[in-house]
């Protein structure tokens, strides 16, 4: 149903989920796109967990929906056409410190608008937030894309705040170019 792939990198975020996340877990994906994570994240927390889902494009949730639907694993999802800034508002308070993993993939969604992409200053308060939702040895992935407009900025203040907040995390990227994906994997200590 969906033609676009996992990237390399997005496999290896998976394969540290899956290392992580166990039945009946609540996870977030901060940016559902074209539904990739939210599926992988729907298929670890199984029956018992939830998986809260966030995008500011209607076809990101519609194709997120199908796919996750498709795949018998909806009804453990929570789906909202809202920016990721603001997913602390649409979480129960009562998850706060019992998310295990929150994923971001940012830059655009693939085969739509190229114009629509996440930016630094939403993206920070976001990252903030899912970190601070998260319970201690909770995951923050932050998969950050450079190629486009504004995309080595908001790489730029990623790192920049990993840094300042002091952060336990790993980072990967291809040194070789500089318009690579940069990985942060970001633990809560």
């Amino acid at each position: 149903m969906n033609p676009c792939k996992p990237s390399g990198l997005v496999l290896q975020v998976h394969e540290e989920l899956r290392l992580r996340i166990r039945s009946g877990d609540l996870c977030i994906d901060a940016t559902v796109g074209n539904g990739h994570d939210t599926f992988a994240l729907a298929k670890l927390v199984g029956n018992d967990g939830l998986v809260f889902g966030f995008d500011i494009q209607k076809v990101a949730l519609d194709r997120t929906e199908a796919l996750l639907e498709e795949n018998q694993v909806l009804h453990v999802s929570r789906l909202h056409c809202c920016c990721h800034s603001k997913m602390k508002g649409k979480i129960p308070l009562e998850s706060k410190g019992r998310i295990r993993a929150v994923v971001f993939n940012l830059g655009y969604l693939p085969r739509a608008d190229k114009c629509l992409v996440t930016r630094k200053e939403s993206t920070i308060r976001a990252i903030k937030d899912g970190y601070s939702w998260l319970q201690k040895g909770g995951l923050l992935s932050v998969l950050a894309y450079r190629g486009h407009p504004g995309g080595s900025e908001e790489a730029l203040a990623i790192e920049t705040l990993v840094k300042e907040m002091d952060w336990r995390y790993r980072k990967f990227w291809d040194e070789n170019s500089s318009t690579s994906p940069i990985l942060h994997l970001i633990e809560k200590t």
